[in-house]
């Protein structure tokens, strides 16, 4: 409404204003010519997952300058954005949530919301409401694999890499943020677990014939908040597999019997045996004389080492004394063998008893029978040396 006020004057000389004036009242008419203004948007607003349905998450708010239908603004979104976990108040502007939010599936929201004014034509503007969903800690570290079968030689070295774990978390930030640990199986201290890098390697050592398995149990924990922490674990079988690192052990250290010199060919004299802590081809013996048998009157069972007359029959006469070196090995070539004395004396075929006076000086300190040392003419000297 406009308020105009007229007065007359007439064109005379002199001009005479007249005396009395006229007011006129001047109603605009509205024109739908305003498109609706957002006053808050484009905006960014921050939710927590596991908001459930029916939950106001942000007001939107417009207005248009003009008057009457002209300036009443209702909302809408756009069709064919993702609009399905929201729903926005036509008259009221406020967007609520329609199902619970899961961070997981979807992390942020693109919403275009469509202001329309209810003119003719009808005016509108577009705007973009951004919601972020924002990360709780409501998953729990997986591993994949959740189990692992390893197998490490014995012979592996200090720190050496056993197995990488792979483990997630969909979280993130701090909430996904894992730490490992091994909180079981570990009990000789064997094992560690990188905090971070989740690389199981060796701390000391293995040994095949001390502890052959390992099963450890290893956990992952996030770093989500005190008292809201997830842990997940795996379980990882380690195989520890052999070399060959133990000789053949003489389960005696001296072997006698009694035997006429007219034992025939082929009959048993006496039975040695060593076992090897080894496993399989490792740990399989087998026998041999390295020394004393000059004339051939001895034999030895190579896989069960019994020892027997040899074709040349025995004779005291010409013979009262044999010196057998016999060794027992689980390879031709390798290091890892041992050896046993064994003396005929006076008619009869008899060990050398420990501490009897033609008993060997005794060994040098740190070494003994049945680790790689023959004896031989009262001297101490490697297996093999001067025995073929």
């Amino acid at each position: 409404m406009r308020k105009i006020v007229v007065s007359v004057t007439d064109c005379g000389n002199p001009p005479l204003r007249a005396t009395s004036s006229a007011t006129v009242f001047v109603n605009l008419l509205d024109l739908n010519d305003n498109d609706p203004i957002f006053q808050n948007l484009p905006f960014v607003a921050e939710v927590l997952e596991g908001t459930p349905a029916g939950v106001s998450v942000y007001q939107v708010v417009a207005i248009d300058l003009d008057e009457g239908l002209n300036g009443l603004v209702s909302y809408r979104m756009q069709v064919g954005m993702p609009r399905m976990d929201f729903l926005i108040n036509s008259s009221s502007g406020v967007v609520t949530t329609t199902t619970e939010l899961d961070r997981e599936r979807i992390a942020q929201y693109q919403l275009r919301v469509v202001a329309t004014d209810a003119g003719t034509p009808t005016k509108s503007s577009t705007s973009t409401l951004t919601i972020r969903v924002l990360d709780v800690n409501d998953e729990t570290p997986t591993f994949f694999p959740a189990v692992y079968n390893v197998s490490v030689s014995e012979d592996v070295p200090r720190d050496f890499r056993v197995v990488w774990l792979n483990c997630t978390d969909n979280d993130v930030g701090l909430n996904a943020e894992l730490s490992y640990f091994i909180t079981g199986g570990n009990v000789d201290g064997k094992f560690s677990v990188g905090y971070r890098d989740a690389v199981v390697r060796t701390v000391v050592n293995l040994d095949r014939e001390t502890t052959a398995a390992y099963t450890l149990i290893l956990e992952a924990i996030d770093n989500g908040p005190v008292g809201q922490r997830r842990s997940g674990t795996a379980t990882v079988f380690v195989t520890v597999l052999d070399v060959n690192d133990n000789r053949p052990i003489f389960l005696q250290s001296s072997y006698e019997a009694s035997v006429p010199e007219d034992i025939p060919e082929g009959h048993s004299i006496v039975q040695l045996k060593a076992t090897d802590a080894d496993e399989g081809e490792f740990g399989r013996v087998w026998y041999r004389i390295l020394h004393g048998d000059h004339g051939n009157n001895f034999r030895i069972h190579v896989s069960d080492g019994l020892l027997m007359r040899g074709p040349k029959p025995l004779d005291r006469e010409q013979d009262s004394s044999h010196v057998l070196i016999v060794e027992a090995y689980n390879h031709d070539l390798g290091p890892m063998r041992s050896s046993v004395r064994v003396r005929r004396a006076a008619g009869q075929l008899q060990s050398q008893a420990a501490g009897s006076p033609a008993s060997p000086p005794a060994l040098p300190s740190g070494l003994g029978r049945g680790h790689g040392w023959t004896a031989q003419s009262h001297q101490w000297v490697p297996a093999g040396q001067g025995c073929r």
